[in-house]
């Protein structure tokens, strides 16, 4: 990835990461996070990480997610796309399994951003939307 690129990390990365499973999606944070606003993260992704983190997690969490920029949420733009990003999932024979996916996806497209991932809805997606610049970090 070139230099200035922005790499949003979806939460399937992120878990990875903070539980500090050995995985090419930590290998990966850990590289990313050695160069300087690289990582970038959004709302929904945030949402989803403090959602699922344990009391004794959280402030370690709140502060490493409070260190890269944040990519907003354009309510007028983004929920539209992603229903439509839904919809075209659909179209073409699959279903996303969390409408979150398709919003993280929407934001990703119109903020630019690389979404690294380990969520196999995002493939679905990348299919039907060529916007997506999407790196999924399956480990084999």
């Amino acid at each position: 990835m070139p230099p200035e690129q922005r790499c949003l990390i979806d939460s399937s990365v992120w878990i990875d990461f903070l539980r500090k499973r050995a995985t090419r999606a930590r290998d990966l944070v850990v590289e990313l996070a050695a160069q300087p606003k690289m990582i970038v993260t959004s709302e929904p992704i945030v949402m989803e990480l403090l959602a699922g983190a344990n009391a004794e997690a959280l402030p370690r969490l709140e502060r490493t997610l409070a260190g890269f920029v944040n990519l907003g949420v354009d309510p007028a733009i983004d929920f539209r796309s992603a229903a439509e990003i839904s919809r075209a999932v659909r179209a073409d024979g699959h279903r996303v399994r969390s409408s979150m996916d398709c919003l993280i996806a929407a934001v990703a497209v119109r903020h630019k951003a690389v979404l690294i991932h380990k969520d196999v809805d995002y493939v679905r997606i990348a299919e039907v939307v060529p916007e997506l610049r999407a790196e999924a970090i399956f480990d084999s």
